[in-house]
């Protein structure tokens, strides 16, 4: 007996991909959040929505930030992964919490990066100095 179950780009569907996307009816027993949830996690404050979709689309691609559990549509193709996101995209929220508890903010990976950085120039400076000494 086959299973109810189709794969479709490596996301599980109720029915079968031919069904329209409206039919499509995807596990309502967890539950979702939106992009406004995210932004809030990751502390990025009031940010118009186009903005919020290009440093979703980042985190997904660059730092294994989940992809939304929704499917989204254009021109007939379905489209899953960094470009599935928009703004009606929905998220497993269990694995956003996950990822979020699992990793500090973006914003404090980048100061943390600027930082060493910082410390790097200061100490090429300084090595830069000793050597003009010597001569």
């Amino acid at each position: 007996m086959l299973s109810s179950v189709y794969v479709l780009q490596d996301r599980l569907l109720a029915c079968p991909p031919t069904r329209l996307p409206s039919e499509i009816r995807h596990d309502t027993t967890r539950p979702r959040c939106g992009m406004s949830y995210i932004a809030r996690r990751a502390g990025w404050g009031d940010l118009q929505v186009p903005t919020l979709v290009r440093k979703i689309r980042a985190l997904i691609r660059g730092h294994g930030f989940p992809p939304p559990a929704s499917l989204r549509q254009y021109r007939g193709e379905f489209l899953t992964g960094a470009k599935a996101v928009g703004a009606a995209a929905c998220w497993d929220k269990g694995m956003v919490d996950r990822w979020f508890d699992d990793r500090t903010a973006p914003e404090i990976i980048l100061a943390a990066q600027n930082d060493e950085k910082a410390d790097a120039a200061e100490l090429l400076d300084q090595r830069a100095a000793l050597l003009g000494r010597r001569r």
